[in-house]
């Protein structure tokens, strides 16, 4: 897999960074340089952080294609406002793609600071901690992606379906990408 940022690289996908968006493609072609159509890339993952002004912590957005028959719904951006982020906002295509949300940290009285429960997956305090869960799922103590850090330099993911662990990964990148 390629990862395309101002400070990583590793080989064969893409993720683009623009400004808090992060999208993941598959090895298909860019369609400025594409010649054929079907040789066209498919956005696999779009990721999106806003500054929360309630905790002074980031919301993050995540959109990923629907599994439909076993496969993923296809969607092969040819510019920069198609591909998860329009059927986001389209209602044409909500039943193509679901929707999962970051976890709100919990303020601790005690502690005086925001924590998320982790129930000792994760044990030390980090702004790269998170908890993703599908919105429309009604027990939000069911996640599908969790990640934090466990020592200096260490960190845990827990990844579930419906996410691919290529989806999974770029969402923990995501967090060390991000600008604070």
């Amino acid at each position: 897999m390629f990862y395309q940022s101002s400070k990583t690289n590793l080989i064969g996908n893409t993720i683009l960074v623009q400004g808090g968006i992060f999208k993941l493609f598959d090895t298909g072609d860019n369609p400025k340089d594409a010649k054929f159509l079907d040789k066209v890339r498919k956005e696999l993952c779009l990721i999106n952080f806003q500054n929360s002004k309630q905790t002074g912590s980031f919301r993050q957005s995540v959109i990923i294609p629907k599994i439909k028959d076993g496969q993923a719904c296809e969607f092969k951006p040819l510019n920069d406002t198609d591909g998860l982020l329009k059927a986001y906002y389209s209602l044409q295509y909500k039943d193509q793609i679901q929707h999962f949300m970051n976890k709100n940290p919990i303020y601790n009285k005690v502690k005086m600071k925001y924590q998320l429960q982790f129930n000792d997956r994760v044990t030390m305090p980090s702004a790269k901690n998170c908890i993703i869960y599908d919105i429309i799922c009604t027990d939000k103590n069911k996640f599908v992606l969790q990640f934090g850090k466990c020592a200096k330099k260490t960190y845990s993911v827990d990844i579930c379906h419906p996410l691919s662990i290529l989806q999974g990964f770029a969402i923990c990148i995501s967090q060390f990408e991000r600008k604070d």
